[in-house]
């Protein structure tokens, strides 16, 4: 499958390289039917791991596998964790200004709730984060949502090639959420649909 370093590569619809390696990642965790613990920051498959404040609160945190789905998290909280996430190693590539992130996700929760997701871009060492504009909205009833982020020219480490990581917030409370099904494609600047008006501040 084609890359796209070149000129070229920028306009014609080849896919991304995130693309390409977060599937990869995902078919993994698809593949995998028991996960015999989860410790904090220990990946449960490669580049994929919770994360949790150890120092603020008591989590104790189950996650289970099955054929037809991704993961279903079991989350117990004491105490008010500075951060609780669900980290998702996307692999590296170049977005640029005017990129659009497509993110599509098959899940349900036991309770209604907001949970905003990220993307944390790291070069050498350092990490910026970008804030998707939409959260998924989880609940009872099964449902699949499709997010969408156009990238600015000020969003973390744009126009360099650098590693990225898609960062659940979780909820710091009881709650299981179960994902079903998640998949990330980008639309790149000029090629369509984006999910914000053109702005000259984009490429800034």
């Amino acid at each position: 499958m084609k890359g796209h370093s070149s000129d070229q590569g920028r306009t014609s619809p080849v896919t991304h390289p995130i693309e390409i390696s977060s599937d990869q990642t995902l078919s993994v965790l698809r593949a995998l039917r028991q996960i015999e613990a989860v410790e904090n920051n220990a990946h449960i498959v490669p580049s994929i791991y919770y994360s949790w404040d150890a120092e603020q609160a008591e989590v104790a945190l189950s996650a289970q596998t099955a054929a037809g789905m991704l993961v279903d998290t079991d989350v117990t909280v004491k105490g008010t964790p500075r951060w609780l996430t669900l980290n998702i190693g996307l692999g590296r590539g170049l977005l640029s200004a005017g990129d659009t992130l497509v993110l599509t996700a098959d899940a349900e929760c036991d309770r209604k709730d907001d949970v905003p997701l990220f993307i944390r871009s790291s070069v050498d060492g350092a990490q910026e984060d970008t804030e998707l504009k939409e959260k998924l909205v989880v609940g009872k009833s099964r449902t699949v949502r499709t997010l969408m982020h156009t990238l600015r020219g000020d969003d973390g480490f744009v126009g360099h090639d650098a590693y990225h990581t898609l960062i659940f917030r979780l909820p710091a409370k009881k709650l299981r959420l179960s994902l079903m099904d998640l998949r990330l494609n980008v639309i790149l600047a000029g090629q369509g649909a984006r999910a914000t008006p053109r702005s000259i501040s984009e490429f800034s």
